[in-house]
């Protein structure tokens, strides 16, 4: 009978380190990986490795493998967890997914894994395993329950592009892009997800789309932000693209009777300039070929 409880209490006290409190039982694999780690980076560390890389589109892990293709010490400079960086941005399914967060009660700290292009996943517990190991459960090595995981994408060349300075009174487009390729079809894209400050900004009639918006800057000198609210169905809705654009103060100067901007299209020839700013020096004409348009740029 002693030996019966004894027993008992050790099976007893093992499951509560595996599920805690209120969790769930996930299994925690116990024999070797199937890649011994060159560097102690833990699970976020590994997942934001393979899938941000040099934030160039470049990961560090073979998705077909999970066996890293970079110099792990490399991994370290990652921090912070998956479902707060804003490189990511949760989908709906493990379809549109790179990366999975179980998140036992809501908590999504504890851990993260790739998914491999297999459908598997790839993880490392913390940064004292020396192993990756690959697993079928997207709970594994978290006490989450069935439904308490959350799927991942990447998106770190997901950015407004356009221009960063106005001159009061011209017009400008932005645009959201994806470094040139399509923005991901898990996205909810509307023309209603742009956001700006009517105060610094009047928007151009029937040319806001869902990509791209053009406006004009108003009579008022300073920077505003202008933003995209990038929605997917599951990740709420206070997730934005954000781009700040200076409003430049009206005082360039007069060219030709009518205003003066960083850069000017000018005609061959005789053309008056007004300077302005006391800051402003000089200013240089510069013709690309005879008969043809020139620049006129301050410096």
């Amino acid at each position: 009978m002693k030996k019966y409880i004894i027993v008992l209490l050790i099976s007893v006290i093992s499951i509560i380190e595996v599920i805690g409190q209120t969790g769930c039982q996930n299994e925690i694999i116990s024999s070797p990986g199937f890649y011994t780690k060159q560097a102690n980076y833990f699970c976020h560390q590994y997942v934001k490795a393979a899938l941000l890389g040099d934030m160039m589109g470049n990961g560090w892990v073979d998705l077909a493998t999970g066996i890293p293709t970079h110099s792990e010490s490399n991994f370290l400079n990652f921090t912070g967890e998956i479902a707060t960086d804003q490189n990511f941005i949760q989908v709906c399914t493990k379809s549109n997914a790179k990366a999975v967060v179980p998140s036992p009660g809501g908590n999504t700290e504890f851990h993260s894994a790739i998914i491999l292009d297999n459908g598997l996943f790839a993880s490392t517990p913390n940064g004292s395993t020396q192993y990756i190991y690959k697993h079928q459960n997207p709970r594994t090595f978290t006490s989450a329950c069935i439904g308490e995981e959350k799927y991942y994408a990447p998106i770190p060349q997901i950015v407004i592009s356009g221009a960063s300075t106005a001159n009061q009174g011209m017009q400008f487009t932005l645009t959201s892009t994806n470094n040139g390729q399509s923005l991901p079809s898990f996205l909810q894209l509307h023309k209603d997800r742009w956001f700006f400050d009517s105060y610094y900004f009047t928007e151009v009639p029937n040319t806001k789309t869902a990509t791209s918006i053009t406006l004009t800057a108003n009579s008022i000198s300073g920077y505003s932000d202008i933003t995209y609210n990038l929605i997917t169905g599951c990740n709420g809705n206070n997730f934005y693209r954000t781009k700040p654009v200076q409003v430049l103060p009206n005082r360039t100067g007069i060219l030709n009777g009518g205003p003066l901007y960083t850069f000017n299209s000018v005609s061959t020839g005789s053309n008056q300039i007004v300077m302005f700013l006391n800051s402003w020096t000089w200013v240089k004409h510069r013709v690309t070929q005879a008969g043809a348009p020139a620049m006129a740029e301050k410096t």
